[in-house]
């Protein structure tokens, strides 16, 4: 048996708002309660699609830069998500534009996952944070049957580098090799 599957191209802000953008809104409030993110803050949404994250970043008091490499995806964001506190950018998440220290913290909701040079991404997004500042991360568990996203880096005490969390019901486990109990 042969399975098919639409080939997705991020072109159509509306059919991105049926595949992806349902739930960015339901993993929008968590997502951000997790990686700590504060109204006040300068917060990069990086991949931001549509801007369901980055209008929540908004609502929370954050002044916010909507950064994605799909005009139409913006145009559906601009249109459907505006906001006196966003800016919405076409750039590429490999290679930003902004300098060093640029934001308090950088996010990216349901999108690194899809960029082949990942770790690309993460170091212009641990680049354009201020120091102490948040990088964070979720993407789906697709293979665990759509749980809901819970990796994300933060800020850890074991060092003054950044260190990925597991979090899962009953432990967190963290890159650096320690647990939280």
């Amino acid at each position: 048996m042969t399975l098919s599957t639409p080939l997705f191209l991020a072109t159509d802000a509306r059919a991105y708002e049926h595949f992806m953008a349902r739930w960015s809104r339901r993993l929008a409030g968590p997502f951000l309660d997790f990686a700590g993110i504060k109204g006040g803050n300068r917060v990069l949404d990086v991949g931001c699609g549509t801007g369901v994250i980055t209008a929540a970043l908004a609502e929370r008091g954050c002044t916010v830069v909507g950064l994605d490499a799909s005009e139409p995806y913006l145009e559906g964001a601009r249109r459907d998500r505006s906001h006196p506190n966003i800016v919405y950018e076409l750039g590429d998440a490999r290679c930003m534009s902004y300098a060093d220290a640029s934001f308090d913290a950088c996010v990216s909701a349901l999108a690194i996952d899809v960029v082949p040079e990942v770790d690309q991404v993460v170091r212009e997004m641990r680049r354009v944070t201020r120091v102490g500042g948040t990088v964070a991360s979720s993407v789906f568990d697709f293979w665990g049957g759509f749980l809901p996203p819970t990796w994300c880096a933060t800020r850890h005490p074991c060092s003054t580098k950044e260190c990925a969390r597991y979090e899962t019901s009953e432990r967190r486990d963290r890159s650096c090799g320690q647990t939280d109990k």
